[in-house]
């Protein structure tokens, strides 16, 4: 994260809070809304970041993955089936 990119969030989390706070006619409002602005954006950038399917992982998915035709069950045919019960 490029300290532009804060600081931009920062002061429209900051210029959202003030707003948010006068309509609300709440300091807490005001307070509240940049800090969770912030955090979201925090989060966002977090899950946006980290890789996907990479590594080991990735090698395992591939193994575990196989397009054998057998692996394919068709609707018609449950892969699991229990007898009804006599009720007592």
């Amino acid at each position: 994260m490029s300290i532009k990119n804060i600081s931009l969030v920062v002061v429209g989390a900051l210029i959202l809070g003030v707003v948010g706070g006068f309509l609300a006619n709440s300091i807490v409002v005001g307070i509240l809304l940049p800090v969770l602005l912030i955090v979201f954006y925090v989060m966002w950038k977090y899950m946006k970041s980290e890789p996907q399917g990479g590594g080991k992982e990735g090698e395992i998915l591939e193994g575990v993955q196989t397009k054998n035709s057998q692996n394919i069950h068709s609707p018609k045919q449950p892969t699991y089936y229990q007898a009804p019960k006599d009720r007592v």
